[in-house]
């Protein structure tokens, strides 16, 4: 069941707790959590951000001026260790920067750093670096795959696009490395394991467009953690502002989750609570 329509909104539901997007017709708080960083390429958004108890988050989606947004994909979600993402952010520093060498035309198309996973069989990212001659702004491609929702994007990137995402990690990665707590126990964890479903959406309210950015035409998206407990609600206070274009905007998207309505996730039957990660984006209907 998808939220009612506002008069001059609307509200449409992407893959389970991925990306929800608001559009309005140009006629008639919470604030951002503490270490966590942006950043923003020509076709996709990544935001990394401390946990104290999963290390570090890294989520991607694809940026909000492509057409994937309006076929409403879900974001690649993957938690790891933050010294494993340093050690991953400085392999791909030595692959990214390594010396052109002589092209083997019998050998592989790419070089490639391990994989940033955090658990087997789950949601990965990897850097690629051609050794085929190519384009200097297409030398290097990040490849994120999640195997379990049939999601896989591949974007080409810069060596100094690749070197911002790489300072944003390391930066994420020391600042989440002393707040290390005991794992919450009583949240789902094995999400892909047999007899688990994951939560899902049965209605959240249209999200309030602010009145003052709806009239200058600016548009955002806010990135959000948290806790649908085991009664189908979000859970008091777990609602966190990982990223906003604007307070206003991350106000009303906290306000609109948390009346919103969920089919709690369930292992073997049994409702669980489960903490989730969702996109809002409002946009502009031209």
């Amino acid at each position: 069941m998808l939220p009612a329509a506002l008069p001059s909104a609307a509200v449409s539901a992407g893959c389970a707790l991925g990306i929800v997007v608001l559009t309005a017709s140009p006629a008639p708080g919470q604030e951002t959590i503490a270490g966590a960083e942006h950043v923003h390429w020509p076709l996709i958004e990544i935001v990394l951000a401390p946990d104290s108890c999963d290390g570090v988050w890294v989520l991607a989606a694809p940026n909000l001026a492509t057409r994937d947004w309006d076929r409403r994909n879900g974001l690649i979600r993957i938690s790891t260790d933050p010294v494993l993402l340093l050690q991953w952010a400085g392999t791909a520093r030595s692959l990214a920067h390594a010396p052109d060498t002589t092209v083997d035309r019998g050998g592989p198309r790419f070089r490639t750093t391990p994989r940033l996973q955090g658990r087997p069989q789950g949601p990965y990212a990897l850097l690629a670096r051609s050794t085929k001659p190519a384009p200097f702004e297409r030398r290097l491609q990040l490849i994120l795959v999640d195997s379990v929702e049939k999601t896989q994007w591949k974007t080409s990137a810069s060596p100094d696009q690749v070197d911002r995402l790489l300072a944003a990690a390391e930066l994420v990665a020391t600042r989440a490395m002393p707040l290390r707590a005991p794992v919450d126990s009583t949240l789902l964890r094995e999400e892909n394991a047999p007899g688990i479903e994951r939560a899902s959406i049965v209605e959240i309210p249209a999200p309030h467009y602010p009145s003052e950015l709806r009239r200058n035409y600016q548009q955002g998206s806010v990135w959000t953690a948290y806790i649908i407990g085991a009664d189908g609600a979000a859970e008091p206070g777990s609602i966190r502002v990982l990223y906003a274009d604007h307070p206003a905007f991350a106000a009303s998207a906290a306000e609109a989750l948390a009346r919103g309505r969920f089919r709690p996730a369930r292992s073997h039957g049994v409702p669980v609570r489960e903490r989730v990660f969702q996109v809002i984006t409002f946009r502009i209907r031209r």
